[in-house]
């Protein structure tokens, strides 16, 4: 006989299922997401990928509420030459839109409490590790039963065409991977980012639902190795006309004095995207560092000190670059963030 577990789980399933068939996808979501926290299912996981995606082009014909960027007061008028810093029980859509549109960005201490910091880099490594096996074509180093759930690409990234291909062979050098070709990750990094109310607060500052997509939401593990230096670029180079905030978060201590890659950069307010393409390499989207000191004026780079858990917020004018060398690996997750009315049209959008 079924015991009383597993009537529940039958019945839930039978329900998500039947919002499914009704098209009621973000009723669907959240029971298959109930469901998976209850017990974690491979199946399950990579159905809510193809939901995520279906339940964001149903928002696709929303239009862009009021003007963009709004005229916001400064919440912190005396802070110059440095990120404004917040704890994460502060964090409003007001604090939020004003520190980006007058600072640049907003620096939000313990976002993410340690353990689920700590949780994701071992799942980062596990996703590694399978997309590392499945491009030597060879079981992964480190067997394990749910392995079918940790490296699986998303069809939805590019559709199957040969750019798929070429941007993950390009993340991969990159010590990259995207959240949404590892279910189990992707499941895991919604839940991390919905318990910190992270995207209820930019669907607020937006003034409309917040999407992520598959293109922008990236899982990072940068080695201590020696590297020439990262370009400086403001991602809005690439984007187009968006409305974004980047939640970017460290994962394990990394910048300043850690002796870990960290990220440099400008923390004040750009009004447009700087001349990029310039250097000797010619990378389309670098900015040169005579820009960066012109655009910087009296405010220099600096490189901040980020504990595990810690972000950094801003949007596509913000200019920063990766640091490089170090002894320590840094794990981060970078989640952009889009208007569901403004998001890049060549971006293949997601709902949390």
């Amino acid at each position: 006989m079924m015991n009383q577990l597993g009537r529940s789980t039958a019945l839930a399933s039978a329900a998500a299922l039947d919002h499914e068939a009704r098209g009621q996808l973000p009723e669907a979501i959240a029971a298959w997401t109930d469901l998976n926290r209850r017990q974690r299912d491979s199946e399950v996981e990579r159905r809510l990928v193809r939901l995520r995606h279906e339940a964001a082009h149903q928002l696709d014909r929303l239009t862009p509420a009021d003007s963009w960027p709004r005229v916001m007061p400064d919440p912190f008028p005396h802070v110059v030459g440095k990120p404004p810093e917040i704890s994460h029980g502060e964090l409003t859509p007001e604090l939020l839109g004003g520190a980006i549109l007058h600072h640049g960005c907003l620096l939000v201490r313990g976002l993410m409490p340690t353990p689920t910091a700590a949780d994701l880099v071992l799942g980062i490594d596990a996703a590694f590790d399978a997309r590392q096996a499945s491009v030597d074509d060879s079981p992964p180093s480190s067997p394990r039963s749910d392995a079918e759930s940790w490296f699986v690409p998303d069809d939805a990234l590019y559709a199957k065409s040969p750019t798929a291909l070429i941007v993950r062979k390009y993340s991969r050098g990159l010590n990259a991977l995207h959240a949404c070709d590892s279910p189990r990750v992707l499941f895991s990094v919604i839940d991390a980012l919905e318990r910190t109310r992270v995207p209820q607060v930019i669907g607020d500052h937006f003034g409309e639902t917040a999407v992520l997509t598959a293109d922008k939401c990236m899982l990072r593990r940068i080695q201590p190795e020696p590297m020439p230096q990262p370009g400086w670029h403001q991602d809005g180079s690439f984007m187009g006309t968006v409305r974004s905030v980047d939640v970017w978060v460290a994962l394990t201590p990394c910048g300043g004095d850690s002796n870990a890659p960290g990220l440099e950069i400008l923390p004040r307010r750009l009004r447009g995207v700087l001349e990029c393409g310039k250097g000797v390499a010619r990378n389309p989207i670098e900015v040169v560092d005579e820009e960066v000191a012109r655009a910087g004026g009296d405010v220099a780079p600096l490189c901040p000190t980020f504990e595990s858990g810690d972000a950094l917020l801003f949007d596509d004018l913000f200019l920063h670059r990766t640091t490089p060398g170090g002894a320590h690996e840094r794990y981060a997750l970078e989640a952009w963030f889009f208007a569901a009315s403004c998001r890049p049209e060549k971006y293949a959008p997601f709902v949390l």
